[in-house]
C-alpha cells in the first residue's frame, strides 16, 4: 500500500517490532515477504487451516499448490450405437469427468477430452471410428493427449498433474501417467482398469493398452479408486485384477461408493470424496 518510501517505513517498522521481540500477525498473498519476515506461517485455505510451521517449508509447499492441476479425463463416451453398430459421434451423452470437474474446488482444474469428443468432426476427414473404438488407446492417441497436457504444462507454468479418470478415462489418465514423471495422484470413478473384465461384445477386438498393462509401472503413484455400489459395468472384480497386477503396493487402493451406479450419483458426493486421504500408508 502506498508510495515506495511508505512500504519502506512499514517493512522497518516491523523489523522494529521483531528486534523488540514482539509478536506480529502478517497477512499476505507475498510469499517473498512472508518468507522474509516471518519465522513461523500458517497456510489457511477456504477458511480452514491446511498447514502450519516454519515460513520457508510452509511457503514452499505452498507455491507447489499453486502449480499443481487437478485433469479429469473423460470417459470413452458413445463408442457404440447399440451391440452391433459403430457410433458416428463418440461424445459421451451425461459427461461425467465434466460434471466433476466443476465441483473440484481445487485452484487449477481442467476436463481433457478424449480425442474427437464435442469436435462435431466426427465425419472421417480428421477423426476415424477406429480412433474412438479399438484404437482409443493406441500409443498414437496416447502420445495426442500427453501433447496436450505439455502445451498446458508450458502454458500455464504447471508443475504437477492431479489425474483423474472416469470409465475408459481411468485406462486413459494410467497410460498417461506411464509415460511422465509429473503426476502426483491418480483417482478413477467407475474405472474400467481392465477391459478384459469389463468390456464384451465388440470391444474384444479393442487394442489392448489398458490399466493393468502399466499397473506395476504406476504402482508407486497414490491412488484411490471409486467403485459403484450399484455399478452393472464395473464391478469390484475388475479393481480386483488391477490391483492384483500392481503387486504389493500400499499407494492403490480403492472404496466403494454407496448408492452410485456406473454414472450416476457421483457428482453430488464428489466433493466429500475429494477429502478422502491419498497417500501410499498401509491400511
Amino acid at each position: 500500500v502506498g508510495d515506495m518510501h511508505f512500504q519502506r517505513k512499514c517493512v522497518d517498522r516491523i523489523y522494529d517490532y521483531k528486534k523488540r521481540g514482539k509478536t506480529l500477525f502478517f497477512c499476505s498473498h507475498s510469499l517473498y515477504d512472508v518468507r522474509q519476515i516471518c519465522d513461523n506461517a500458517i497456510w489457511l485455505d477456504k477458511g480452514c487451516m491446511r498447514m502450519q510451521g516454519d515460513a520457508v517449508t510452509v511457503t514452499n509447499e505452498y507455491s507447489t499448490f499453486q502449480n499443481q492441476l487437478a485433469s479429469n479425463v473423460d470417459g470413452d463416451g458413445l463408442t457404440w450405437s447399440g451391440t452391433e453398430t459403430d457410433s458416428h459421434d463418440p461424445t459421451p451423452t451425461n459427461p461425467v469427468a465434466l460434471h466433476l470437474a466443476t465441483r473440484d474446488l481445487s485452484k487449477n482444474v481442467i476436463m481433457l477430452a478424449r480425442p474427437c469428443h464435442y469436435t462435431g468432426l466426427a465425419d472421417g476427414t480428421m477423426c476415424s471410428v477406429e480412433g474412438w473404438t479399438q484404437s482409443r488407446f493406441s500409443p498414437e492417441t496416447v502420445g495426442a493427449m500427453n501433447s496436450a497436457l505439455d502445451n498446458i504444462k508450458r502454458r500455464y507454468n504447471i508443475s504437477e498433474f492431479n489425474f483423474v479418470g472416469y470409465d475408459g478415462g481411468a485406462t486413459m489418465v494410467s497410460l498417461l501417467a506411464a509415460e511422465r514423471d509429473d503426476v502426483k495422484t491418480i483417482r478413477t470413478v467407475a474405472g474400467k482398469l481392465n477391459y478384459s473384465e469389463t468390456e464384451l461384445m465388440k470391444d474384444e477386438d479393442i487394442d489392448h493398452f489398458d490399466a493393468i498393462t502399466v499397473a506395476t509401472k504406476i504402482s508407486d503413484i497414490p491412488q484411490q479408486h471409486f467403485i459403484g455400489e450399484w455399478d452393472d459395468f464395473v464391478q469390484p472384480h475388475v479393481y480386483d485384477s488391477y490391483k492384483a497386477a500392481s503387486g504389493n503396493s500400499t499407494c492403490v487402493k480403492a472404496s466403494i461408493v454407496k448408492e452410485t451406479t456406473h454414472d450416476k450419483g457421483w457428482v453430488s458426493r464428489w466433493p466429500e470424496l475429494l477429502k478422502a486421504p491419498l497417500n501410499c500408508e498401509a491400511d
